[in-house]
């Protein structure tokens, strides 16, 4: 049950960082209406938020990136019996993520 859980975990927070970037990343488009936000006035807080938006925005792809590491560490870890089975689980885990990394930069590098 608590594998679950994690699962659940993971898609909402990477639903709710679709949601966020989609919501307020519309505020480079253009199309807004000045002191207003998804329109309603805009509070101290809606500005914050968006400012820290912006702040963490050069850093988002390496959160994410890190975010995606731990659920692949998750799943291999947790959801693959076979790699379980054998006194050496962490060499087979970091195998599977070394695996994942090098077809990632092969599939970057060859198109």
């Amino acid at each position: 049950m608590a594998d679950v859980r994690i699962i659940l975990s993971g898609l909402w927070v990477a639903l709710m960082l679709t949601y966020l970037l989609g919501d307020v990343m519309r505020l480079f488009a253009g199309d807004m209406t000045p002191g207003e936000m998804d329109g309603q006035e805009a509070t101290q807080w809606m500005w914050l938020g968006a400012a820290a938006v912006m702040f963490f925005y050069p850093i988002l792809p390496y959160a994410l990136a890190f975010a995606a590491g731990a659920m692949i560490y998750v799943v291999v870890e947790e959801l693959i019996p076979e790699s379980q089975l054998e006194k050496n689980t962490d060499l087979a885990t970091m195998g599977a993520m070394g695996g994942f990394a090098v077809m990632m930069t092969l599939d970057v590098a060859l198109g």
